[in-house]
């Protein structure tokens, strides 16, 4: 029971208020909502520097094969099947939260990553 009054403490839909981008608190749903919706737009959409490694290439070409994309239903399925309480950095909890924005964008980054033969550093 004390096990999950702790999860459910830390349970996003628990947050009652947040500090914005001028460390104002936001009280408001609608207003938390926006600084969510702020915050990961940025994390996704640009204004990190993220740099990229070159990944260790090992093998010759003759042994390349064609590698099929990641499907946007793989990451869905994928993000289904991951329970909560478990992750490191973005908690499961939001993935799931954000709806199709977190089908699309994971996506196109792994894909990118198979493509380009880069890993990000971050």
């Amino acid at each position: 029971m004390a096990r999950f009054r702790e999860r459910k403490t830390r349970d996003l839909n628990q947050v009652k208020c947040i500090k914005d981008t001028r460390d104002q608190l936001l009280m408001k749903e609608e207003d938390i909502k926006l600084r969510w919706r702020e915050y990961f737009d940025n994390l996704f959409n640009g204004e990190s520097e993220s740099t990229f490694i070159q990944l260790d290439d090992s093998f010759d070409d003759a042994n390349r094969h064609f590698v099929r994309r990641i499907q946007e239903t793989e990451v869905r399925e994928a993000i289904k099947r991951m329970k909560g309480g478990k992750a490191v950095a973005i908690p499961i909890e939001v993935w799931k939260c954000l709806g199709d924005i977190a089908i699309v964008w994971p996506t196109k980054l792994f894909n990118q990553i198979l493509r380009s033969n880069k890993m990000p550093e971050e």
